[in-house]
């Protein structure tokens, strides 16, 4: 799962808990259209969630810096191996590790 992955979908969490799409834009002082580009990727004339602008996001809402970019482990199997892999993928400085660890946990998620 790569960082634009779980920047959205964390984004829907935020979108889902705030009330939806026009209720989170309020808050954090964007344009609809925008918080709906992000949930839509990585289809055409979606965008990612940049690094910038994931700051912003936690910033405006109270979140702690690299809420949205963490993969959080209550979205998977509660057990000790995968706990620990997630909390390697959110600070591993290797991509190729962190990249091969995504697709365990993705293997390992039940899906939704």
């Amino acid at each position: 799962m790569s960082p634009h992955e779980i920047r959205r979908d964390n984004l829907r969490r935020l979108t889902d808990q705030l009330g939806g799409v026009a209720a989170l834009a309020h808050r954090i002082e964007r344009d609809q259209s925008q918080v709906s580009r992000w949930l839509a990727w990585p289809t055409p004339n979606s965008r990612a969630i940049s690094t910038k602008m994931a700051t912003h996001i936690e910033h405006a809402l109270g979140l702690t810096m690299g809420w949205l970019s963490t993969l959080h482990a209550d979205k998977l199997p509660e057990h000790p191996l995968i706990n620990a892999a997630c909390q390697y993928l959110n600070t591993s400085p290797d991509p190729a590790i962190a990249d091969i660890l995504a697709q365990l946990l993705e293997a390992l998620t039940p899906p939704r």
